[in-house]
């Protein structure tokens, strides 16, 4: 993680600064309903990651049980 990096998708909630940011790589299991914002490639803040990649993933999952 990178304290001086900036997350790709600005906006008022990103803690990129207290935080750092992630770096999306094509090993990451990108959720198919985001799959057309092309996120891998981009440096996302910690808020934008969970919300976009992992509690997608997770409320998919819950819903296919």
């Amino acid at each position: 993680m990178s304290k001086t990096s900036k997350c790709s998708l600005q906006s008022s909630v990103c803690d990129d600064i207290t935080n750092g940011t992630v770096f999306v790589t094509d090993r990451a299991k990108i959720p198919e309903t985001n799959l057309d914002m092309n996120l891998v490639g981009k440096e996302l803040c910690r808020h934008h990651y969970n919300k976009l990649i992992v509690n997608e993933n997770y409320r998919l999952m819950k819903v296919a049980k």
